[in-house]
C-alpha cells in the first residue's frame, strides 16, 4: 500500500474524528479506511490510535505522527503547486528591471530566447541603470550586477562577469607600455559612475587615485571612448569584448576584477513560478555561454 495514500488516510480520520466522517471526506468505504489505518500502524509497528465504541484518540506516537505526517504532506502539495506553475504558469506579464549595458549586450539574446519558448510570456523589461524599488515601482525582479548591500529581498546568484584594465593601441603608442599602478595612476584614465568607483580603482591589492580626464555613466560609452584613444578604461568584459575582437582595445596587465549577477525579487510574489523559472533559465544560459562569452558565469 502507498505509504503517502495511508498517511492520508491517517490525517484525514484524525481531522474528522470518526471513520465514518474520513470515509466520506476520501469518498471510501469506512472498512477500507479502517484497514489503511491498520497496515499503517502495522508497518509502523506503534499504536497510532486508541480506539472506543464512541471515540477515537490519539496515542503520542500518534500525535507526533499526525504532526510530521501534516507537515510531509503539505510540502508535498506546496512542491506539486510550484511544478505546475512553472511548468504551466510562463504566461501574463513578467516585469523586469536591468542594467543598460548588460541588458543590451548579454540579456536581450537570453529574452529574445524566452520568448521564443514561452510565447504566452509578456516580458516588460525596462534596462536602466538605477536600483528601482521593486514594490512600489510594479517589478516582479530585476538583474543586478556587483555585490549586494544588506536588504529584505531574495537574491539568487546567477553568473559572473570581469572587469579588465583596457586602452588602445594608439595609446600605448603615444604614452608607452602601462605595468605599473604607478604609471597608471598617471595616465588619463575614463571613469563610469555606474561602477560608484568615485575616482577610485583597486588593482592588485592597491586602492588608487586614477587621473579622471572624462566620466561617464556607461560602461558601454566608456569603452568606445577608450578605443578612440581618450584614455585607459576599467570595464566590464561585456562591454570591451567588441573592441578586443577587432583590435582597438587590448588588456593591460592587471588582475581582472569578478564581480556576480543576481536575480533579485521580493519574498512573496504572486509571478513566483515565473521568477522561479526564468532566474532556472537565464543561470542555465550564462553556464551555456561560459566558454564562448563574456556574459558568463
Amino acid at each position: 500500500m502507498d505509504k503517502l495514500n495511508l498517511m492520508s488516510c491517517f490525517i484525514a480520520l484524525v481531522e474528522e474524528g470518526s471513520f465514518t466522517k474520513a470515509a466520506s471526506r476520501l469518498g471510501r468505504s469506512k472498512a477500507l479506511v479502517s484497514t489503511h489505518i491498520k497496515t499503517l500502524e502495522e508497518q509502523l509497528q506503534v499504536r497510532l490510535l486508541n480506539r472506543s465504541t464512541r471515540h477515537i484518540r490519539l496515542t503520542e506516537d500518534g500525535r507526533v505522527y499526525y504532526e510530521e505526517a501534516k507537515r510531509l504532506l503539505e510540502g508535498i502539495i506546496q512542491l506539486e503547486h510550484n511544478l505546475l506553475a512553472d511548468s504551466k504558469g510562463m504566461a501574463g506579464r513578467l516585469r523586469i528591471s536591468v542594467p543598460t549595458t548588460y541588458g543590451e549586450q548579454c540579456l536581450v539574446p537570453f529574452l529574445s530566447q524566452m520568448k521564443i519558448t514561452y510565447p504566452q510570456l509578456h516580458i516588460d523589461c525596462v534596462f536602466q541603470d538605477r536600483f528601482v524599488d521593486l514594490v512600489s515601482e510594479g517589478f516582479d525582479l530585476c538583474v543586478r550586477v556587483g555585490r549586494l548591500s544588506d536588504s529584505t529581498l531574495i537574491a539568487k546568484h546567477v553568473g559572473e562577469i570581469k572587469l579588465q584594465v583596457s586602452a588602445s593601441p594608439a595609446f600605448l603608442e603615444q604614452y608607452g607600455p602601462i605595468h605599473s599602478i604607478d604609471v597608471l595612476s598617471q595616465l588619463p584614465c575614463i571613469g563610469d559612475s555606474n561602477g560608484k568607483l568615485d575616482g577610485k580603482w583597486q588593482l592588485n591589492g592597491v586602492k588608487f587615485n586614477i587621473n579622471e580626464t572624462l566620466r561617464v555613466n556607461s560602461a558601454s560609452a566608456a569603452a568606445q571612448f577608450a578605443a578612440l584613444g581618450l584614455g585607459v578604461c576599467f570595464c566590464p568584459d561585456f562591454a570591451l569584448r567588441p573592441y578586443i575582437e577587432n583590435g582597438q582595445l587590448v588588456t593591460l596587465p592587471f588582475e581582472e576584477i569578478h564581480m556576480p549577477v543576481h536575480v533579485v525579487h521580493p519574498h512573496r510574489s504572486h509571478s513566483h513560478g515565473k521568477i522561479t523559472t526564468f532566474t532556472t533559465d537565464l543561470k542555465q544560459y550564462l553556464s551555456e555561454k561560459s566558454n564562448v562569452s563574456p556574459c558568463s558565469d
